[in-house]
């Protein structure tokens, strides 16, 4: 059953879900998009819950200043690790705050997923990557690392971390390199659980990436 609370979108697969997968939307989408990504999942029969926020509304101003749903504000579509910090911290609060809920209700840290596409991959990057208490893994679709300096400084507290990396070979909005890049910088920092596939498509998801995804799910709730 679907349960609007608090601006998110929740939903319980199983009677007793033991994992739950928090799924961050990019830039101007929102919950609902979010939801039809992980409604689309091979994953029906495992016990877990999904929980979809929306993000802020705020003024963009790689897009000409309109208010839209955003994490955080991008200035330019060169993603060169200087954005917002204070506002990529303050979403982080709210993602860190959804990871305290669940674990309220009974979800251990280590059985909870984050997931993001785009923007929301950025974000699920940048707070599972800096956290000390280890969640279960990161399902990275369509991002980049954000504020690479300052996170640096943060990681190698988890680098067992399961990590799926999927990105458009075609993407225009956020390069393949980009995603190549941070592969790259994590592992050279210990990091050596990351899968990363790269798929004939543009800033969009596919049906052979979904399988995917689904897959890396099921290999990363086995293992908690």
């Amino acid at each position: 059953m679907l349960i609007n609370k608090e601006r998110n979108l929740e939903i319980d697969i199983g009677t007793k879900p033991s994992h739950t997968i928090i799924w961050l939307h990019g830039l101007g989408a929102n919950a609902q998009d979010s939801m039809e990504i992980l409604n689309n999942l091979d994953i029906n029969h495992l016990n877990i819950r999904f929980v979809c926020p929306n993000a802020p509304e705020r003024n963009v101003s790689l897009n000409h200043g309109l208010k839209m749903q955003a994490w955080y504000d991008i200035k330019s579509n060169i993603f060169n690790g200087k954005d917002d910090i204070s506002e990529i911290e303050e979403s982080a609060c709210i993602v860190n705050d959804l990871i305290n809920k669940e674990k309220s209700i009974g979800i251990k840290a280590s059985n909870i997923i984050l997931g993001g596409f785009s923007q929301g991959c950025a974000l699920a990057l940048y707070v599972g990557l800096s956290r000390i208490e280890k969640i279960n893994g990161i399902i990275a679709l369509s991002g980049y690392l954000p504020i690479q300096k300052h996170l640096i400084s943060k990681l190698n507290h988890h680098q067992e971390l399961d990590i799926f990396v999927g990105h458009g070979t075609n993407d225009s909005v956020i390069m393949p390199s980009h995603s190549i890049e941070y592969v790259e910088l994590l592992r050279m920092n210990g990091y050596k659980n990351i899968k990363s596939k790269y798929y004939n498509i543009e800033h969009s998801i596919c049906a052979d990436e979904l399988r995917d995804v689904s897959n890396a799910i099921k290999e990363m709730t086995i293992k908690n």
